[in-house]
């Protein structure tokens, strides 16, 4: 169900991404380790890039899918299951860490995100690399907020409440999903989740505490790229972002067909370029496809 529902996230495009970071921070990267890897969906596309991984997650069902998928992808894994929050794991000098897909908001407590830090920076190598993305507290209080969302498919249904607490900054989803089986009925269950909105600042002061004194955000690792290795990790990805954010592809876009049919429906504060798909979620992306379709709505 859970790779049926995430079918429109762009893995390769994600996987696209973490090479690039890699290149753009000169590592050399053989092995990973890979935190929260889930079904598998970044770690058997890294593996059959030639990378040595390994992938930890709390759910064995989950883990049981991966191992289902890298068998018939004619891939092997090492796969772990393990609570992130008490990482367990005794190879030494690693030269990634991962964590994708909001993995670590599932840490609600700062111990928590803080041991992982430590712990990753234990096993890293002294040139080693860690790598992950976290949901923006913005995104978890506001965009999830106290809001319900909800998809009618033809083969499976699924209702989305959330609940947020602003004292503990944590958002709890509420997810009942509705399975059709062979006979034409659909089978309820339910699910809950919680997921930590932490700030900017307490995850670098996280960081700067375990010892990462060198973190490089997402919108410096943006500011970094060429416009030719953005389309290079994903050609037919677009954003809107004001134009005061990067000047340099601002201009390089401002005089383009598609900058101009872009502004017709947005108003003057916003721009084009291209950049990775992985961030939709967070950032506002819209491929070109869903664009044609609903010209309208889109709001960063």
């Amino acid at each position: 169900v859970y790779d049926e529902l995430m079918d429109d996230v762009d893995y390769d495009g994600w996987v696209n991404y973490i090479e690039q970071i890699i290149k753009n921070e000169n590592a050399e990267v053989k092995n990973i380790l890979e935190l929260a890897c889930g079904t598998g969906n970044i770690t058997i596309p890294l593996a059959k890039k030639n990378y040595d991984i390994a992938g930890i997650d709390i759910s064995e069902e989950m883990l049981q899918v991966a191992r289902e998928k890298a068998e018939k992808e004619g891939v092997e894994l090492v796969l772990l299951q393990q609570d992130i929050a008490e990482l367990d794991f005794d190879v030494p000098n690693l030269d990634c860490i991962l964590c994708a897909c909001d993995g670590f908001n599932y840490l609600t407590y700062d111990d928590e995100l803080e041991s992982v830090f430590e712990k990753a920076h234990e096993l890293l190598k002294d040139d080693g690399i860690f790598i992950f993305d976290i949901s923006s507290y913005y995104k978890l209080s506001t965009i999830l907020g106290n809001n319900m969302y909800g998809e009618n498919r033809e083969d499976v249904a699924y209702m989305w409440q959330n609940y947020f607490d602003s004292e503990e900054n944590v958002v709890e989803m509420e997810l009942a999903f509705f399975i059709k089986e062979e006979d034409g009925r659909f089978t309820r269950f339910e699910e809950v989740h919680q997921q930590r909105a932490y700030t900017e600042k307490e995850v670098l002061k996280m960081l700067k505490k375990a010892g990462f004194t060198n973190a490089v955000q997402s919108e410096d690792v943006e500011a970094s790229l060429s416009l030719e290795q953005l389309v290079e990790i994903d050609p037919d990805i677009i954003v809107y972002m004001r134009e005061d954010i990067d000047t340099t592809i601002y201009e390089e876009w401002k005089d383009t067909e598609l900058y101009k049919s872009l502004k017709s429906v947005k108003n003057n504060e916003v721009y084009v370029t291209v950049s990775r798909k992985p961030w939709t979620q967070y950032r506002g992306f819209i491929s070109v496809k869903t664009l044609m379709k609903e010209m309208s709505g889109w709001l960063l």
